[in-house]
């Protein structure tokens, strides 16, 4: 290949990284503040939440609240693949998820989802700064 061609394909690979942490950071932001967010009695709820791509999780999954964050982050959702363009979603499947998200908790009187919706430019604008200075998954 000639310069151009080198410069052309290198370029392409460090906006492809660049995709690719600024997405998975922007998900994991999200995926944090839902449960930071969620109202805790027993922790069940908070520990529900489920990321996933392509499609929705269905069924409800529930995890140890500590290993989720109940008191901090969680660990990072593990994506083995090229995540750019995919659809993500951060489900909560428990029945009770939506009387949470409409107020029904005065831990969370505004719920979790529609003020983590609101939030999303600073989030992504958050995930890009970070891509730029950490190195490229």
């Amino acid at each position: 290949m000639g310069k151009f061609a080198d410069q052309l394909k290198a370029f392409q690979l460090k906006t492809e990284g660049l995709a690719e942490t600024t997405t998975r950071l922007a998900v994991l932001e999200v995926w944090t503040r839902l449960i930071i967010r969620s109202p805790v009695d027993l922790g069940r709820f908070r520990s529900a939440w489920s990321p996933s791509y392509d499609e929705i999780v269905e069924r409800t999954v529930e995890r140890p609240a500590l290993e989720l964050g109940m008191y901090g982050p969680p660990r990072p959702p593990v994506f083995t693949e090229k995540i750019v363009g995919r659809r993500f979603f951060i489900s909560n499947n428990l029945p009770y998820a939506q009387a949470l998200e409409n107020g029904s908790s005065k831990q969370a009187p505004q719920g979790m989802v529609r003020l983590t919706a609101m939030e999303w430019p600073q989030i992504v604008r958050k995930a890009v700064a970070a891509a730029h200075t950490s190195p490229p998954t």
